[in-house]
């Protein structure tokens, strides 16, 4: 990804600057392309912020943004998953639903977004801004926000490439990669870096959770702390419909984290631009009717050439040979397509 995304604000006067605790969920769709990705803001000091804008580095609809934070408060269970943490939440008929994570008072902030593809009157050549407004009547407790962005990821963030083709098999190498940059300066369009680079939000930290198939290897990642876990899929169903695609397979969830050095007499204690990159491999079946043809031409071609030794009827043989090899054929292709569909190959 040679572009970055960028979260920046608007102050109020003479507040002391927010900060947030960013989570991404990014969930890769095997190779179907359907990738997906959650953002999720905890802010810190929320009543210094007018507006908080997040730029997106391609261009994408009203369509393909999903708000998620209603869906936490609609459903706790979910909320104890995304937070790993027991969460307690008062609805409220207001855009403000007062939560407790633990010993921990968040509120859940549902009010929406605006969305343009310009800033200033000058029009975005690439990218969609998302501007969040807070209320000037908001109070000092941290506020939660998590959105989606969907069916666009493929280009943009998650890249697929063949390495190799085993004809003989029907099996093609696959190599998945990604890379989120965030607030990188030298990846963001000039007219946002005037807007955005005086006014980046402070990160704490970096939670990233990536989902794949269990059968995806993870084979390179630029973070050292890395977890994993099998994903509890019947659990995580209500808050991404795609599993069901995968009721055959498990899911692995990877838990990467970036976090800042805490040094009180620095600025240091917090991120200001990050680039997290990975990849991933996996073997893919190709159509089942290229290994058919492979190996039954090479069976024909081995039998026409034991044949023109072999001083005996040549009909007799071929046919004989031409049933025996399209049924071995057909075996050994149906094993590794099997195999493959299964997950056991």
């Amino acid at each position: 990804m040679n572009s970055s995304f960028a979260i920046w604000y608007e102050k109020k006067e003479k507040k002391k600057p927010p900060s947030i605790k960013l989570h991404i969920n990014l969930w890769i769709n095997d190779h179907k392309g359907r990738d997906i990705i959650d953002f999720g803001m905890m802010v810190s000091n929320p009543k210094s912020i007018k507006k908080l804008f997040f730029y997106i580095p391609f261009n994408i609809e009203d369509k393909n943004i999903e708000l998620l934070t209603q869906l936490l408060v609609d459903n706790p269970s979910i909320s104890n998953l995304v937070f790993n943490s027991n969460v307690n939440i008062t609805v409220t008929e207001s855009q403000i639903h007062p939560a407790k994570i633990d010993d921990k008072n968040i509120e859940f902030y549902t009010k929406g977004y605006n969305m343009c593809n310009s800033l200033e009157n000058v029009d975005f050549k690439e990218g969609t801004l998302m501007e969040f407004t807070f209320d000037s009547s908001l109070n000092k407790v941290d506020k939660y926000i998590r959105f989606r962005i969907k069916d666009v990821l493929s280009a943009s963030i998650v890249t697929r490439t063949q390495r190799a083709v085993s004809f003989i098999s029907g099996v093609s190498n696959m190599l998945v990669a990604f890379e989120i940059n965030m607030n990188q300066f030298r990846k963001l369009p000039k007219y946002i870096n005037q807007k955005a680079s005086t006014s980046f939000i402070d990160i704490e930290r970096v939670d990233l959770f990536v989902m794949t198939n269990i059968q995806m290897n993870h084979s390179f990642s630029s973070i050292k702390d890395i977890k994993s876990r099998i994903l509890e899929k019947r659990d995580w169903i209500v808050y991404n419909k795609q599993l069901h695609d995968n009721e055959n397979n498990n899911i692995l969830a990877y838990h990467f984290v970036t976090k800042a050095e805490h040094n009180t007499n620095t600025r240091d204690k917090y991120i200001k631009e990050f680039t997290i990159f990975n990849k991933f491999d996996y073997e893919e079946i190709t159509k089942p009717y290229k290994a058919f043809l492979v190996i039954f031409l090479f069976g024909f071609i081995g039998s026409f050439i034991g044949n023109f030794f072999v001083r005996i009827d040549l009909t007799i043989i071929l046919i004989t040979t031409f049933l025996l090899t399209t049924t071995i054929s057909i075996l050994i292709s149906s094993y590794f397509w099997l195999g493959m569909k299964k997950g056991k190959i």
